[in-house]
């Protein structure tokens, strides 16, 4: 089942300063444009219209790649300013800590959860991009890549969703995600790719059915992101639901 809009979001910030325990909070604001209908359902987003944001050290896992014996986290908290247009005070999500420690001051960090439970995170460095995981379709990527799903997907859901469901049970919707670099073009269904400067990582196959029915991708920047942690933070998104504060 789908997400009302005010259980989603899309917020985005400046990075006011190095990530220190010390330099928190951080103001986040609306990442989309709402045109007010009067209907909280429609009005409201997860966390309000500016939440402020809270990066910590959150301990350390198995790394669900299984390429490292353990990874350390960092939880990513966001509490709502005011509980005007407010669904919930507090929600957080985990990535691997190595995605926190490059951000430098100026950079733009932008978060999103989507109808389809998906969570993203990306951030860019003027016009390029250091990394992105998760739920990302639909976030500026900087200025020489696109990532995209086919432009017949809606048809191919369609076709999908008219098949009944006890045929379609357990059969996962297949389809591929575009990456353009440049003048480059590349479609995966899932694994790993190397296109220009980028190294990509794709969840293989999605049933839209059941949450999470986002795309999920890693998207490492040879020198910039290492592609291990990025994949591990995209494997930690993909959950139904945000991680539930303590």
């Amino acid at each position: 089942m789908a997400l009302p809009p005010n259980g989603t979001f899309q917020y985005v910030t400046t990075v006011p300063a190095e990530v220190r325990q010390d330099s928190f909070p951080w103001p986040m604001q609306l990442g989309e444009i709402i045109e007010s209908r009067g209907d909280s359902l429609c009005d409201d987003r997860l966390v309000g219209y500016a939440p402020l944001l809270y990066i910590g050290d959150w301990g350390a896992i198995a790394d669900p790649t299984g390429l490292r014996s353990t990874m350390r986290l960092s939880r990513l908290t966001l509490r709502a300013s005011s509980l005007n247009n407010a669904t919930h005070s507090e929600t957080s999500c985990i990535i691997d800590r190595e995605l926190t420690m490059p951000m430098q001051v100026g950079d733009v960090l932008r978060l999103s959860h989507s109808a389809m439970w998906g969570t993203g995170i990306s951030l860019l460095r003027g016009n390029d991009l250091v990394f992105a995981a998760g739920a990302i379709l639909g976030h500026p990527l900087g200025k020489n890549i696109r990532v995209k799903l086919p432009d017949d997907f809606s048809d191919r859901w369609a076709r999908y969703g008219d098949i009944p469901y006890e045929l379609r049970k357990g059969q996962k919707l297949l389809i591929p995600v575009e990456f353009h670099v440049g003048n480059e073009t590349r479609s995966i269904y899932g694994g790993t790719a190397e296109l220009g400067a980028y190294e990509f990582w794709v969840r293989e196959g999605t049933d839209y059915n059941f949450p999470s029915g986002d795309t999920i991708i890693a998207i490492a920047v040879k020198g910039l992101s290492d592609s291990i942690p990025t994949v591990a933070s995209a494997m930690l998104l993909h959950r139904p639901k945000l991680a539930s504060p303590e």
